[in-house]
């Protein structure tokens, strides 16, 4: 896998991690994308988050919904699962042994 196939992989799990936190499951990009420069030290574009939950949308790992200039992410029941280290999908890096539990 590449360096950038592995960040992705790794910035997708980190949003699902975030999202199972999440008392609702759910946070608008904005949001997530502050979570992320935080918990990865990677900076994202706006744009970069949009295309994660778009990909990861077409996978069936959350739903988004248009809320003004916001969109809403809300985990899925298969993207819990997949958070949860239960089910693996390609292109999501798997959970540390230490963040299941």
């Amino acid at each position: 896998m590449s360096l950038a196939a592995s960040i992705r992989a790794m910035v997708r799990r980190e949003i699902l991690r975030l999202l199972a936190a999440d008392a609702g499951y759910s946070q608008n990009h904005a949001i997530i994308r502050r979570a992320l420069e935080v918990s990865t030290a990677q900076s994202l574009t706006e744009s970069d988050v949009k295309a994660h939950l778009s990909w990861m949308e077409d996978r069936d790992l959350v739903t988004t919904e248009i809320v003004g200039p916001y969109v809403l992410a809300k985990l899925t029941d298969r993207g819990l699962t997949v958070a949860r280290g239960e089910e693996h999908v390609d292109g999501v890096e798997r959970p540390r042994p230490s963040e299941l539990g």
